[in-house]
């Protein structure tokens, strides 16, 4: 199972969440740059026609739009498979590895799969409910 999946044919109403996500996508990202780093507006006014072409596209034909889906999602395709990859090998060495190695030094072992040569059988006994109401409050 891969952790980016493509959608290669898009519903309509897939294209059209695409077409308005781009023409609000475009008027934040041109607030953004002409607010935090002072872009000229005439750049921050193509990126808002930049996004308004796409969300017209879909008025001339959505084949038309699904190109261009396409070809967004053939543009970004590397980039979101290696940030998924770099952010799971973060998580996995920064914090699962450095967790299981304190808790092994520690000396903690919540399984209980420590070997015990002394031990005749590593069952462990339970207690039987006799309450009929337990079975529907299991937690």
């Amino acid at each position: 199972m891969s952790l980016v999946s493509v959608n290669w044919n898009p519903s309509s109403k897939n294209l059209n969440g695409f077409r308005i996500i781009a023409a609000m996508a475009g008027v934040v990202l041109a607030t953004v740059f002409y607010l935090f780093k002072g872009t000229d507006l005439r750049w921050c006014a193509a990126i808002v026609a930049a996004g308004v072409c796409v969300a017209l596209s879909g008025c001339v034909s959505l084949k038309l739009t699904r190109c261009l889906y396409l070809g967004m999602v053939v543009i970004t395709l590397p980039i979101g498979w290696t940030v998924s990859l770099v952010l799971m090998a973060l998580v996995y060495f920064g914090l699962i590895t450095p967790l299981g190695l304190l808790f092994r030094l520690m000396g903690r072992d919540v399984l209980k799969r420590r070997f015990d040569p002394e031990a005749k059988s590593y069952w462990t006994a339970h207690e039987q409910t006799t309450q009929m109401d337990r079975y529907f409050r299991q937690f």
